[in-house]
C-alpha cells in the first residue's frame, strides 16, 4: 500500500470510530464510501498487472560511463483485457563502490489483449564499475495510486560501465609524444612502413602521406596510414589511488586520462601498453587495433583503487620491462604515487607526468590537468615533459 493508500485507510479508521462514539450516520456514509475505494482500488490494482509478462530483449553487457543507453524489454499481454497501468520498476545498484541503489520506474503504454509492446529502458551510469539491475519487475497500479503490487521480477543483470574518455583532440597522436619520439617519427619516411589504410586528414598531418585518387573520388582530403615501426612503443602508466571504496572523482579523472592517451597511440597504429596495479596482464598488451582497445576498455571498468605503496612496490618491475625508445606517459591523482613512478625512471629520457589531484599536493614532476574535464587542450602540454 502507497501513502496515499495509507492515509485512506486512516481517514475510514478516524470517520467509523468517530460515527461509533457519536452515533453519527454520515460518519458512517463517508466511512463505508472510502472502504468502498478501497476495496475497489485493490481489485483494480491486481487486475493492472497480472497476465504480463516481461522479456529482456536487448542487454548491453558493456556501456561507457555517462552515456545513456537503452535496455531493450518486451511486456506480453496474455490477459483477456487491455493493461492501462503497469509500471516497470526496478533498481540499479553499484557493486564496485559504495552508494545507494537508484530507483527506477517506467509507466507503460496500453498494451491491447494478446499484444506485444517493445519499450526501451533507458540508462545512464554515473560513474564506471560493475552495475548490477537488480529486482526488474512489473508493477500494477490502480487509478487512485493506493496499490502497488509487485509481480515476478526477471532476475539480476550485470553491466560493466566503462570509463569515459575523450575520443577526440584538438591535435593528431603525433602532438602527445615526447620530444625524442616526435623527431623518430618526423624522420620516418612514408614508404618505409606497410601501406595498410586510410582516413580522413587531420591537422598536422604529413601532406606527403596524402592519397590523391581517394581524395578526388571522396572530395575529401585522405591520408594513407602505415604501420609504424615495432620499436617505436607507448607505454602508459596508471596509478587511481583511493584508501575508500567511494567514488574518488580525481581518480577516476586519472583513468579517463590514461584511457584518452591510450585511445589515441591506438588509433594511430602504435604498440600500446598499460600498467596499473590489479590490470589483468592479457589487457596491459602491448598490442594495437580495436579488439585490444575494446578488452583494454572493460579492464579498466573493473579497476579498483590502489594505495600509494602498492604502486611504489610495483613500479621498479615495470621501468625493468621497459623497452628501449619507448615514451611513458604517468597518470595519478596521488603525488606520492606519481613520484615514485618517475624515480624509477631515472635517467629515462624525459617521461611525461600527468597529475590530477589536488592542485595544494601536486608533486614538481607533474603538469597538472586538474581541468582537463573542462579544458581537453591542456593534455597537449604534455610532450613538453616533465615540470621542475
Amino acid at each position: 500500500m502507497t501513502r496515499r493508500g495509507k492515509l485512506f485507510l486512516v481517514a475510514t479508521v478516524i470517520l467509523y470510530l468517530a460515527g461509533t462514539t457519536n452515533d453519527s450516520q454520515p460518519a458512517y456514509t463517508y466511512a463505508s464510501a472510502l472502504l468502498g475505494i478501497l476495496l475497489g482500488a485493490y481489485v483494480l490494482s491486481r487486475l493492472s498487472a497480472s497476465g504480463l509478462r516481461l522479456r529482456l530483449k536487448h542487454v548491453p553487457a558493456v556501456v561507457q560511463a555517462l552515456q545513456s543507453v537503452a535496455l531493450g524489454v518486451e511486456v506480453i499481454n496474455d490477459a483477456l483485457l487491455p493493461k492501462r497501468r503497469a509500471r516497470l520498476a526496478g533498481k540499479l545498484r553499484a557493486v564496485s563502490f559504495e552508494g545507494p541503489a537508484d530507483e527506477i520506474r517506467l509507466r507503460l503504454p496500453t498494451v491491447p489483449r494478446g499484444a506485444t509492446a517493445a519499450v526501451n529502458l533507458p540508462l545512464q551510469l554515473p560513474w564506471r564499475g560493475l552495475w548490477h539491475l537488480e529486482d526488474l519487475r512489473l508493477e500494477g497500479s490502480d487509478p487512485l495510486g493506493i496499490y502497488q503490487r509487485p509481480e515476478k521480477s526477471v532476475g539480476t543483470v550485470a553491466i560493466v560501465a566503462t570509463p569515459a574518455y575523450w575520443p577526440r583532440l584538438p591535435a593528431p597522436w603525433t602532438a602527445l609524444l615526447t620530444p625524442q619520439a616526435r623527431l623518430r617519427v618526423a624522420a620516418l619516411r612514408p614508404d618505409l612502413g606497410e601501406y595498410h589504410s586510410l582516413r580522413e586528414y587531420q591537422p598536422g598531418d604529413d601532406l606527403r602521406r596524402v592519397h590523391w585518387r581517394a581524395t578526388a573520388h571522396r572530395s575529401k582530403l585522405m591520408i594513407k596510414e602505415f604501420e609504424q615501426p615495432r620499436d617505436l612503443q607507448v607505454q602508459v602508466w596508471l596509478a587511481p589511488c583511493s584508501e575508500e571504496d567511494k567514488v574518488d572523482p580525481m581518480a577516476e579523472l586519472a583513468i579517463s586520462v590514461a584511457a584518452t592517451i591510450a585511445h589515441i597511440f591506438l588509433a594511430g597504429g602504435i604498440a600500446t601498453t598499460v600498467r596499473a596495479v590489479g590490470l589483468p596482464p592479457a589487457a596491459q598488451g602491448p598490442s594495437r587495433g580495436e579488439l585490444f582497445w575494446r578488452e583494454l576498455l572493460i579492464a579498466l571498468g573493473s579497476l579498483r583503487y590502489a594505495a600509494p605503496d602498492k604502486v611504489a612496490a610495483s613500479v621498479g618491475h615495470w621501468a625493468r620491462n621497459l623497452p628501449s625508445g619507448a615514451s611513458v606517459y604517468m597518470v595519478s591523482n596521488d603525488s606520492m604515487a606519481l613520484t615514485a613512478m618517475h624515480q624509477s625512471l631515472d635517467g629515462f629520457a624525459n617521461p611525461s607526468a600527468l597529475y590530477t589531484g589536488p592542485e595544494e599536493k601536486a608533486p614538481a614532476v607533474a603538469l597538472s590537468v586538474a581541468s582537463f574535464d573542462e579544458n581537453p587542450e591542456v593534455l597537449m602540454g604534455i610532450g613538453r615533459g616533465p615540470r621542475g
